[in-house]
Order: structure tokens, then C-alpha cells, then sequence
């Protein structure tokens, strides 16, 4: 395995994951403009359900890659793949937040 695909494989798992953030924030945000307001009960299971699917998709954008890299024994390249990962998620969420800033500003 190729620093290149290594450094691919990282990319890609943190562009899913914020992709995929991005849909869910927008459907949650314009749920409220679809449906009425569920009972206060019905709402926060909702949340929790969505939450829990949540966690294991983005569990498996961010570990799937490193953990089938972790099962072949290559453990530098799974720890490498992570951490590259998690760095481009720092990147591009500081990189908007900076953008929302200025914008707002």
C-alpha cells in the first residue's frame, strides 16, 4: 500500500463524512417545515434513533477503512489512514468556519 493511496483512502472517508453530516443537518433543519411538531416523547426518540444511525455510519466513514486495514495487519497504514482522516475534518471545519465568519462579518 502507496502513501498516495493511503492518503486517498483518508481523504475520502473525512469527504463522506461531511458530506453526510451536511444531508442530515439539512434534513433535520427542514423537518420542521414538513411535518408538525411530534409529541415532546415521539421527538426525542426520533432524535435518539437518528442519532445511533448516525454514529454507526460515520463510525464507518471514519474506522471502516483503518479497522479492514487493522484486520490485514497493517497497522501503520490503518493508524496513518485514521489520523489523516481526522486531520481533514479539523481542515475543512476550520476552513468553514472561517468562511462563515468572514461571511457574517
Amino acid at each position: 500500500m502507496t502513501q498516495k493511496e493511503i492518503l486517498k483512502w483518508g481523504i475520502l472517508g473525512a469527504i463522506a463524512e461531511i458530506i453526510y453530516i451536511v444531508l442530515i443537518a439539512a434534513v433535520l433543519f427542514n423537518m420542521g417545515n414538513v411535518l408538525p411538531a411530534p409529541p415532546a416523547i415521539l421527538g426525542i426518540a426520533l432524535f435518539l434513533i437518528i442519532f445511533v444511525f448516525s454514529a454507526a455510519v460515520s463510525g464507518l466513514f471514519v474506522l471502516g477503512y483503518p479497522f479492514y486495514l487493522f484486520a490485514q495487519k497493517k497497522i501503520k497504514e490503518a493508524i496513518l489512514t485514521f489520523l489523516i482522516t481526522l486531520s481533514t475534518l479539523l481542515i475543512i471545519s476550520v476552513f468553514a468556519i472561517i468562511v462563515l465568519y468572514l461571511i457574517n462579518n
